[in-house]
């Protein structure tokens, strides 16, 4: 919050608000190439960086609520482990839930959820919940982590 990454409140962060995509994005790409000089870029901007550095690959519009599959997609793309999360038959995830989670998505919720990235209270990762605004700051600030 204090590094101006979420600011679509203005001076709130409403931590439990649910997260939008375009929000998500932003924060994101302001994380990578800084605040200046890239503050005022529109909503339609933004969804084009994301999808020309290849973190957003599905056909989503910037309001869109961002799950906890989708977050982990994202999060794990913007930091170049996508071809290894979509390796084929590797993965395992050991959750009362993963007949939930899409196949596509199986690498990138066991590499996110055992590099701390996301974290999973229980024994349920619930793909297809919406975060919230808190929960993908946490885990964006965990991700950046791995970027260094």
């Amino acid at each position: 919050g204090r590094a101006g990454l979420f600011g679509d409140y203005g001076n709130s962060f409403k931590p439990s608000e649910a997260m939008s995509l375009e929000s998500l994005l932003r924060a994101m790409y302001l994380s990578r190439y800084g605040i200046w000089g890239n503050v005022n870029l529109t909503d339609k901007e933004i969804i084009a960086k994301a999808k020309d550095l290849g973190w957003l690959k599905e056909d989503l519009k910037a309001g869109d609520s961002v799950n906890r599959e989708l977050l982990a997609k994202l999060l794990l793309r913007s930091i170049q482990l996508n071809k290894v999360a979509e390796l084929k038959d590797i993965y395992k995830v050991n959750f009362q839930d993963a007949d939930q989670i899409s196949g596509d998505a199986l690498g990138y919720v066991a590499i996110s959820t055992s590099g701390g990235i996301l974290k999973v209270d229980g024994q349920t990762f619930a793909p297809s919940q919406t975060v919230s605004r808190a929960e993908a700051a946490t885990a964006l600030f965990r991700t950046l982590g791995w970027r260094n």
